[in-house]
């Protein structure tokens, strides 16, 4: 039996409608806070249940100073703006889709090889995927 498995290099970042040029990298994170409802009748056990849920992209890839995509990602971190962002494979229709804002952004200049860049984009309101 052969199991169906998505392979990384198809997601792509998009800021807008526009794949971010140069990217290599992404991880997305979905974590949701907890509330504590332990009580006496719980046998000892800790009871939790869910509360707000928050995510973030991390993503790095090659500075490709001409692509639109890009120069968004370093204009929203210079001037604390929001992005609208996607993670979509577009070959299997899977499809992230958020608003967020750039938290954190490097770019690393080394003496002997190209230069990159690395964000962390922190959502604000939900992430969305179609079907879920």
């Amino acid at each position: 039996m052969t199991t169906e498995v998505i392979k990384g290099i198809n997601f792509l970042l998009y800021v807008g409608d526009q794949p971010v040029a140069g990217q290599r990298n992404a991880n997305l994170s979905v974590s949701a806070d907890n509330i504590d409802v332990t009580n006496k009748l719980g046998d000892g056990w800790a009871e939790n249940i869910a509360s707000f849920r928050s995510w973030s992209i991390d993503a790095d890839g090659l500075v490709v100073p001409s692509d639109t995509a890009y120069e968004a990602l370093e204009a929203a971190a210079m001037n604390g703006t929001s992005v609208t962002v996607k993670l979509s494979t577009g070959t299997t229709g899977r499809t992230y889709t958020g608003t967020g804002y750039i938290t954190d952004f490097s770019i690393g200049m080394p003496y002997d090889d190209a230069t990159t860049y690395s964000c962390t984009i922190t959502g604000t309101g939900p992430l969305t995927k179609p079907g879920a």
